[in-house]
């Protein structure tokens, strides 16, 4: 496993760079062109200067509008911003301001009637409706077109940087030739990088007046944990036979798309 690469810089929520992950070939990814982040909201001045010095070409933000307009990015020098927003639910639902409140009770009942309040179903669930639904697929395969075409240093985010954030990342580093075993190591350190943050938001959670179910749904979007991306992993090598075979078939990845991915982003690791 690699030295994981934080970002570290006031403001900044579970920023990371790829680079020196080790491909199953020998190589590894180069240092300071794949970037995964939470939001990038607020960035004092010298967080952005860090963020700048770093050449990063495009923002993707994955997030949804409310998540937008209630937090939008700060803008990083010579960046390019690209929205291409990815669900937070099961269903394909955009929330906004005016229909969050709505969306959560609704999912809070679906909780209830469809999982019997089991949150990692819910929760697996979120992770099958961004993998293998037909807008989110168009989504993804944007942002791996940036990846290959871009020339700069791509940075991608959601809110915590995990789990939109994280299959990206899983997508990515697949192609790439990343063992499974260390996409989930590197899929797992969010868990480490968010603690005392989402122990903030268990605290906030705990008190809100709402109902049990609601506070359900918003403490299983802040949770972490490898059978989520383990399953879809599993479901996606059952229909495709690989996620590299998925990629191909539902994302329009080519053989020369790889080849480019692979010449643009991998190295020979220095002894």
């Amino acid at each position: 496993m690699y030295e994981v690469i934080k970002i570290k810089a006031k403001g900044l929520y579970n920023t990371r760079d790829l680079g020196g992950i080790a491909t199953e070939d020998g190589k590894e990814i180069v240092r300071g062109k794949l970037i995964r982040s939470g939001k990038l909201f607020k960035l004092p001045k010298k967080s952005r200067r860090t963020l700048a010095a770093l050449g990063i070409s495009k923002v993707v933000d994955l997030r949804v509008p409310i998540e937008r307009q209630t937090r939008p990015d700060t803008h990083i020098a010579s960046s390019e911003n690209v929205w291409l927003p990815v669900t937070t639910t099961p269903t394909d639902m955009p929330m906004s301001a005016k229909t969050m409140l709505k969306t959560m009770k609704r999912e809070g009942d679906r909780l209830r009637d469809e999982y019997g309040m089991n949150v990692d179903a819910y929760m697996t669930d979120v992770y099958r409706a961004i993998l293998f639904t037909e807008e989110q697929q168009k989504r993804l395969r944007q942002v791996l077109r940036i990846i290959i075409e871009d020339d700069g240093c791509v940075v991608w985010h959601c809110s915590s940087g995990k789990d939109r954030s994280g299959i990206c990342s899983m997508l990515v580093e697949s192609l790439l030739g990343v063992g499974e075993e260390d996409i989930y190591k590197d899929y797992l350190i969010s868990a480490r990088f968010l603690k005392r943050r989402f122990l903030l938001n268990r605290i906030g959670i705990a008190i809100l007046p709402a109902k049990r179910r609601v506070k359900a749904i918003l403490l299983g979007l802040m949770t972490l944990k490898k059978i989520y991306l383990q399953t879809v992993i599993e479901e996606i090598k059952s229909r495709y036979g690989s996620v590299i075979g998925y990629c191909k078939a539902v994302l329009g990845i080519t053989d020369d798309d790889i080849t480019t991915l692979r010449e643009k982003y991998l190295t020979k690791p220095v002894k």
